[in-house]
């Protein structure tokens, strides 16, 4: 069986750059026949010999200037669309399987007709919302409904690729319904939560979805993987509350981890892994303990097993590699009961606090500071290892393709 995949990136410091990697691994491990397209070049330290550039930098800066001035996020980057349907018809591939495609680097029309015309098994991958919405990531935020009946205007404040004068979004939806009125077509949402917003959707209502976990490296973040971190960081004496993030910003949460740096007790440290505005550091330097992006995969496992809590306060998260990674780590989570955050507190894994609610969170955290450590270590890995398994979810997506190209 042949399968492309395609995805905007490849870099293995992005989360959906990582997961293609495994999914390719995997399947030529297994002996099927593999090719990846990808468009960005920032941030790949090795091209593995799966992996094929498509598209031109310049035409795609003028597919963003486009966007912005018309408001049709999708539609342009000809030249390097018709390079790339090219050279998908010399792979003849009996599935494609897509994934991000919203870096402005595709023209939607061009490949979704090719797509129908050739009849191929096609997989689509809902690593967040932009699929079933007329432009934006995630909608939860702003409360916006409007992708259940067909988006009209985008709300202030909703995550989408900017634009200046025309929002398009009405557009943007219809042609979305009619891109996927494809045979051969399966839908996976990276959660149940994301699933099932999926079936409610006016433009994704009618198709088959199901949902597969992404998936972590168990045999790396694990709960034996506990290091030197309280040591080297002077926090031997310190209950350490943990956040995660490449780079902290609003949405991600940041303002309520803020807060709640002012409510923690002297024996409780706020310790945030990632980038962080520079004067932000300096007004919480009291408070918080900021530390660089851990882009080494072991010493990142340390640091979760090192923690107590794992903390995310972000309210817009369609899985939430994070949290699996500091499960599979011995460490309970706290989360927001909002999107997918509440389906990954497994039994005794954590708890699910009230959106905005910092003294739920500071109630949550206590909780499971004073909860038997030994208890919670075994829950949490155990619930990781039964969800996040590597090789048990890609093996799904295996199955599925070979379905789906057999006509099932």
């Amino acid at each position: 069986m042949k399968v492309v995949i395609l995805n905007s990136v490849i870099s293995e410091s992005t989360s959906t750059g990582r997961l293609i990697r495994e999914i390719s691994e995997y399947l030529i491990e297994n002996g099927e026949d593999v090719t990846v397209f990808y468009s960005q070049t920032k941030g790949i330290n090795n091209i593995p010999a799966y992996a094929k550039k498509f598209g031109h930098g310049f035409e795609n800066k003028i597919h963003a200037f486009l966007s912005r001035l018309t408001g049709k996020q999708g539609y342009y980057s000809y030249l390097g669309t018709k390079a790339l349907i090219r050279n998908i018809k010399k792979e003849k591939p009996d599935i494609v399987h897509l994934h991000n495609l919203h870096s402005n680097d595709v023209c939607l029309p061009m490949l979704f007709k090719f797509l129908k015309k050739e009849d191929i098994g096609v997989v689509i991958n809902l690593h967040d919302c932009w699929y079933y919405t007329g432009r934006c990531y995630h909608y939860k935020n702003v409360n916006c409904e409007q992708w259940k009946t067909g988006c009209s205007r985008c709300p202030p404040g909703c995550r989408s690729n900017p634009y200046w004068f025309f929002s398009q979004t009405k557009k943007l939806s219809k042609d979305k319904r009619s891109f996927f009125s494809i045979k051969k077509i399966r839908i996976v949402g990276v959660s149940k939560w994301i699933e099932s917003e999926a079936k409610k959707s006016f433009i994704l209502q009618t198709k088959e979805i199901v949902s597969i976990y992404n998936w972590i490296d168990l045999n790396v973040f694990s709960p034996n993987k506990k290091g030197e971190f309280r040591e080297k960081h002077g926090l031997n004496d310190k209950r350490i509350v943990l956040g995660v993030c490449s780079k902290w910003v609003k949405d991600k949460g940041l303002d309520d981890l803020l807060l709640l740096s002012k409510h923690l007790s002297d024996d409780i440290q706020l310790v945030l892994v990632g980038s962080v505005d520079d004067k932000i550091q300096e007004e919480y330097k009291d408070k918080i303990l900021f530390l660089p992006p851990i882009y080494d995969k072991n010493l990142l496992a340390q640091t979760y097993a090192d923690a107590d809590v794992y903390v995310n306060l972000s309210k817009e998260e369609s899985f939430g590699l994070t949290n699996a990674e500091a499960l599979a780590s011995g460490t309970p989570i706290i989360v927001y009961n909002s999107t997918a955050g509440p389906e990954l507190v497994g039994d005794g894994c954590g708890y699910v606090a009230r959106i905005d609610d910092i003294d739920d969170v500071l109630f949550g955290i206590n909780e499971l500071i004073k909860a038997n450590r030994e208890l919670l270590r075994v829950s949490c890995s155990n619930f990781a290892r039964e969800n996040f398994d590597k090789n048990k979810n890609i093996k799904k997506y295996l199955e599925l393709y070979k379905g789906l190209s057999q006509g099932d």
